[in-house]
């Protein structure tokens, strides 16, 4: 109900004590041009993540609103899992987040499901997190490394890995034609080629790489050049 005020009513009117009041006066602070928004909650915007394939370049970008910018970005191991098969915890490897930028990128090196919880900060201290999970799915299989592989030298140590992409990550690596040098031998697990040997010339063999998981193999063959050591 509004009430109107009239200074001064008709004398002739009755009047109803119950209905008589005092007018307020409302002061307006001044209009300096400005307004200070309102402090909204620190919130992560992102619900899920797109799923990666190992091999290929990912990139996924982490956004928040609220709070007081800038923010901060953290991960770590978490997140419920809904499976024990092929589960791991944390990024996937190759991955990583950008702790200024929130941009998560680089490229999956292995395959499975991964749980992961992220954080945001604030400049005002305030933090939140959510749990995520990520798939990410075997790539096409191949050796990356070509042939011929580098020179090696009579008497002194040689390394060299041969390079993986795609697949699940979990490799077995064997010889199946050929030979290395003496006293040099590759690695079954991890794929390194190293040692010394006391001969020369050039030796050829092929290397087969396995996928544990898929159980696919990809062959390259490859020659090494063992030089005299004049030192």
């Amino acid at each position: 109900m509004i009430r109107i005020y009239n200074p001064n009513p008709p004398s002739n009117v009755p009047v109803d004590a119950s209905t008589i009041f005092t007018p307020v006066v409302i002061a307006q602070g001044a209009n300096t041009g400005t307004t200070t928004p309102p402090t909204t909650i620190l919130t992560i915007l992102n619900n899920t993540l797109a799923g990666g394939t190992t091999g290929t370049p990912y990139t996924q970008q982490m956004q928040a609103s609220g709070g007081k910018p800038a923010y901060q970005w953290y991960a770590f191991g978490g997140g419920t899992p809904t499976t024990q098969v092929a589960t791991f915890y944390g990024l996937p490897n190759g991955l990583s987040l950008d702790v200024n930028t929130g941009l998560l990128s680089g490229t999956p090196a292995q395959s499975g499901t991964f749980y992961f919880t992220i954080q945001v900060s604030d400049s005002a201290a305030n933090s939140v997190y959510r749990n995520f999970s990520m798939t990410v799915a075997p790539g096409p299989l191949s050796i990356t490394t070509p042939s011929p592989l580098p020179q090696g030298f009579q008497y002194s140590y040689y390394s060299q890995p041969i390079g993986v992409k795609g697949g699940s990550g979990n490799f077995t690596f064997a010889i199946t034609s050929g030979a290395l040098p003496s006293g040099i031998t590759l690695n079954t697990s991890t794929g390194l080629i190293s040692g010394s040997t006391n001969v020369t010339g050039t030796y050829k063999f092929t290397v087969q790489v396995t996928d544990n998981v898929t159980l696919k193999t990809v062959k390259m063959s490859y020659s090494l050049y063992i030089a005299f050591n004049f030192g």
